[in-house]
């Protein structure tokens, strides 16, 4: 079941001169809130002046329809969702809804493949709460044709306050992050605000052996040095952008999640694309998205496709 909501003054729609809508999941759930979601998919749409469209997966088609209640729920829920977001957008931007038998991961990523972004509202849940049920935002960050948003219930209100920080952006050493660069480059443009690029290291040799002052001077010069190399052309792109750059040792999770704390977003890349079609969301990632304070971006990773392997005497 589809549909789409019209509201007073709308204009048509130039999906070839925009970029895509901006997707927001809607749970079935009656005790899962989205209210944050909403106010970020919002927020984005406003900035890039592009439609929103909310999104419910129903699960398989049932056999009464009469005796539907989940649809019926949802519906209602989508209804509900469409004129609390209307208040926040411009009137010249669209709001869509769509519910569909489909898996709430299936529908968002069927729905990546023409949206500009995914947003998902994450519950704070322990690992066993978290075992027990999924996780549908990770689920979708790691199947996802476009970046994924993630906001959680308790996640500051940091875009109502200037006392809160720019945007940071995590960057690994393994070619992965360069569509999570060029993602928190666009986004701290959009936003007026500074950018915080991030590499984590760990010193070589044993773990129990801790490195001296000069080992450490090194490892960080080293690490340094590549980040600038990473960032040199979109420093020229975003002129107007302010880059604070950091070559930290530790491990990328605690680190990451503590430069973050105060700061508008995360950018990280999905750092693991897997065999053939399959993809994977990453251990640090996933862990990333547990521990961090603030909203992050998961953006697909940037990491080369592999190439095809022949034994020798194969022609």
């Amino acid at each position: 079941m589809t549909g789409t909501l019209h509201h007073d003054g709308v204009a048509p729609a130039e999906p070839r001169l925009r970029p895509g809508p901006v997707v927001v999941g809607i749970s079935t759930r009656r005790d899962t809130a989205y209210e944050r979601s909403l106010r970020a998919a919002g927020e984005w749409a406003g900035r890039r002046n592009v439609d929103v469209k909310l999104v419910a997966g129903l699960g398989p088609a049932p056999a009464d329809a009469e005796e539907d209640a989940v649809s019926r729920f949802a519906l209602a829920e989508i209804d509900r969702a469409a004129d609390h977001l209307a208040l926040q957008l411009d009137p010249n931007q669209r709001i869509h809804t769509s519910a569909v038998h489909d898996s709430g991961v299936g529908a968002l990523v069927a729905e990546s493949r023409s949206a500009g972004l995914v947003v998902l509202q994450r519950r704070r849940l322990g690992p066993l709460a978290r075992l027990r049920e999924g996780s549908t935002s990770a689920a979708v960050a790691a199947r996802a044709e476009c970046p994924v948003l993630i906001v959680h219930a308790d996640d500051p209100l940091s875009e109502a306050s200037s006392d809160f920080g720019g945007v940071v952006v995590g960057v690994d050493d393994r070619g992965h992050a360069a569509h999570a660069i060029a993602a928190a480059f666009d986004e701290a443009s959009f936003r007026g605000v500074s950018l915080t690029a991030v590499t984590v290291w760990a010193p070589a040799g044993p773990t129990f052996v801790p490195p001296d002052d000069q080992e450490l001077e090194v490892g960080r010069n080293a690490a340094g040095l590549q980040l600038a190399e990473q960032l040199a052309g979109y420093r020229d792109r975003y002129p107007d952008v302010v880059v604070h750059e950091l070559a930290l040792a530790g491990g990328a999770e605690p680190v990451l999640a503590d430069v973050c704390e105060g700061h508008q977003l995360l950018v990280v890349a999905r750092h693991t694309e897997g065999h053939g079609v399959r993809r994977s969301l990453g251990g640090v990632t996933r862990r990333i998205i547990e521990e961090a304070r603030c909203p992050v971006l998961v953006t697909p990773s940037s990491r080369p496709a592999p190439v095809a392997r022949h034994r020798s005497g194969d022609h």
